[in-house]
C-alpha cells in the first residue's frame, strides 16, 4: 500500500541524453532522461533521501542525488510528466526497508482510463488533464513554503 507525502513536488528541471552503456548492440542510442528539483517539508524530504538513498542502480550506487551548487535534491525520470508533479514514498516493505519514490500519475491515469471506458466524458477529462499539465504552483502545492518554493523553482527557468 503506497502513502503520498503530500508535500513532495517535483519540479522540471531541464532534459539530459544519457547515453547507450559500453558495449550496447550496435544501433542502442540512449536514453532521454528529465531531471527535476524535488521540494517539500522536512519530514517528507527525509522521507524521499532515506528512500533514494537505500535504492541502488545497476551499479549498486545509491540512486540520491543533489543538485551540486544548492544541495537541492533532484529527482530523475524517463517519463515524460508535467512541469509539476507530486511524488510520494510508498511505506517500507521487505523489497523497500525504506520506501520506494513514485510520481503521483494517479489522476491523470484516473481520467485517462474513464474517457476509455465513457467515451461521452473524453472532453472534459481531456480539458481535465490539460490543466494538470499546465497547473501553476497555486494549484498543485499545498502548503505556503512549499507553494512559494516551487513559484521560485518555476521563475528560474
Amino acid at each position: 500500500m503506497a502513502t503520498k507525502a503530500n508535500s513532495l513536488k517535483a519540479v522540471y528541471d531541464g532534459p539530459y541524453f544519457k547515453p547507450a552503456p559500453a558495449g550496447s548492440p550496435v544501433g542502442t542510442k540512449g536514453t532521454q532522461v528529465y531531471r527535476y528539483k524535488v521540494i517539500g517539508n522536512p519530514a517528507d524530504l527525509k522521507a524521499y533521501k532515506d528512500a533514494q538513498s537505500a535504492t541502488k542502480d545497476a551499479s549498486g550506487k545509491s540512486v540520491y542525488r543533489e543538485d551540486e551548487e544548492t544541495k537541492e535534491p533532484l529527482w530523475f525520470t524517463s517519463n515524460v510528466l508535467p512541469k509539476v508533479i507530486g511524488l510520494g514514498v510508498t511505506r517500507p516493505n521487505a523489497l523497500n526497508p525504506k520506501g520506494k519514490v513514485f510520481a503521483d500519475t494517479g489522476e491523470i491515469e484516473r481520467l485517462r482510463k474513464m474517457s476509455i471506458q465513457y467515451p461521452e466524458t473524453a472532453e472534459d477529462n481531456a480539458r481535465e488533464i490539460k490543466e494538470i499539465l499546465k497547473a501553476s504552483p497555486n494549484t498543485v502545492a499545498q502548503s505556503a513554503p512549499v507553494q512559494a518554493k516551487v513559484a521560485e523553482t518555476l521563475d528560474q527557468e
